[in-house]
């Protein structure tokens, strides 16, 4: 229970788009007092004058100076530093140290952990062992133990899933590259040589397009494998889906029903669930690190 009434700024910043807030948290939970989404402009020096400008706006309406950042690729939440990150900052390091110097109170954490630390906080993730992945443009993986530790691992790396490989039409591929919401326009490309967005690809399906069906069930099958994987390392109570393949009832039911015939353990009770939280699951997570 939380005894004295906090207000955290928060962003989640990925690769497609940037979003954030002010959750209010007290004894009877949280709410958003401010949320904003917004394209991402992949360039360092308009992000850093976007979280300023808005973490400034924040400071003078909610009287707050702490901030929560949640971002993809490497981080080292000791130094401040994202590394690896020329996808999403338009450079490959990316350091928060500006917070410091503007006064303001900063933690950052992986995208991929503070979906799992907000599904397990505040959503439906409570469990001797949490497997959550994010289902979008990429995959994001996170695994919470009995002990309700993070896997962070020996270089704060661990759980990049999107880049487990697999080999599809004899090449060796990314999972991202041909599971997730990207990689079903790629499948679709290598068939059709023609470029759509996820979302019309699953049109053309309803369509009884024949390349969109194929491009749709090749990405189930590998998606639904790499899960299955996932679960025989990791043996958790429970799989928690977000991002927006998860909102797709039909894919995702597939998908659970591949992974689980070719889970090791038969009798294993594991339960699969979609996050009700969203993408405000990163944004609650990241705040959560000031508890």
């Amino acid at each position: 229970m939380i005894k004295i009434k906090k207000r955290i700024i928060t962003f989640d910043i990925g690769g497609t788009n940037i979003s954030g807030g002010v959750i209010e948290f007290n004894k009877k939970g949280y709410e958003f007092l401010d949320y904003f989404e917004q394209k991402n402009p992949k360039n360092d020096k308009m992000i850093k004058k976007l979280l300023l400008e808005k973490s400034q706006e924040y400071k003078k309406k909610y009287k707050t100076r702490k901030v929560a950042v949640s971002t993809s690729r490497i981080v080292d939440n000791k130094k401040r530093v994202v590394t690896q990150a020329s996808s999403v900052y338009g450079k490959d390091k990316f350091s928060f140290d500006f917070f410091k110097k503007a006064r303001f109170s900063i933690e950052i954490e992986n995208d991929g952990a503070c979906f799992a630390r907000g599904e397990y906080l505040f959503g439906k993730g409570e469990a001797k062992g949490l497997l959550t992945l994010t289902l979008g443009t990429g995959i994001g993986g996170e695994f919470i133990s009995r002990e309700g530790e993070i896997l962070r691992g020996f270089n704060n790396s661990a759980m990049e899933v999107s880049f487990i490989q697999m080999k599809n039409n004899n090449h060796w591929s990314y999972w991202e590259d041909i599971a997730s919401g990207s990689g079903i326009e790629k499948i679709f490309f290598s068939k059709t040589k023609k470029r759509e967005k996820a979302e019309e690809i699953f049109n053309l399906q309803e369509m009884k397009n024949k390349s969109a069906k194929e491009s749709i069930a090749d990405a189930q099958e590998f998606l639904g494998m790499g899960i299955s994987n996932l679960i025989n390392i990791f043996d958790p109570e429970k799989i928690v889906f977000g991002g927006g393949l998860s909102q797709r009832k039909e894919f995702i039911k597939k998908v659970i029903k591949i992974s689980k015939k070719n889970v090791f353990n038969k009798k294993g009770k594991y339960k699969f669930i979609i996050s009700n939280l969203g993408r405000k699951a990163n944004q609650l997570g990241a705040a959560s690190l000031y508890f």
